[in-house]
């Protein structure tokens, strides 16, 4: 029996575990992307007026590149990897993404005291 289990290719198991730890890389990227893009939001005077169309611009589209680049791999994590749990967070890291920015922008509103404008 301990014969069978030392034939395992263990090149099989490392390559399953990869799609895991890609999704979740670019998952913590995409969020690391967003808060650089945020940190000018927390050098606005209280007070002021902000219509942020730019900023919302930037993190629209880094939240939706992560959202397809991340969850195709994160579903094939799922489906063929054998910790099955890096696919699981892989994913849950790129629907995110549009969340953590609507938080990053509220906590600079209310740490900073400026208006959003609407």
């Amino acid at each position: 029996m301990s014969d069978e289990q030392d034939n395992i290719p263990q090149a099989h198991v490392s390559k399953t575990r990869v799609w895991g730890i890609v999704a979740i890389t670019l998952g913590i990227a995409a969020h690391i992307l967003i808060i650089l893009f945020s940190l000018d939001l927390f050098a606005i005077p209280a007070g002021t007026h902000v219509r942020a169309m730019h900023w919302a611009y930037a993190v629209f589209m880094i939240s939706t590149g992560a959202f397809f680049a991340v969850e195709p791999i994160s579903i094939i994590a799922v489906i063929w990897g054998k910790p099955r749990t890096l696919g699981i967070i892989g994913m849950a890291l790129g629907f995110t993404t549009f969340l953590f920015c609507a938080f990053i922008l509220y906590l600079a509103a209310a740490v900073k005291g400026f208006v959003l404008a609407e």
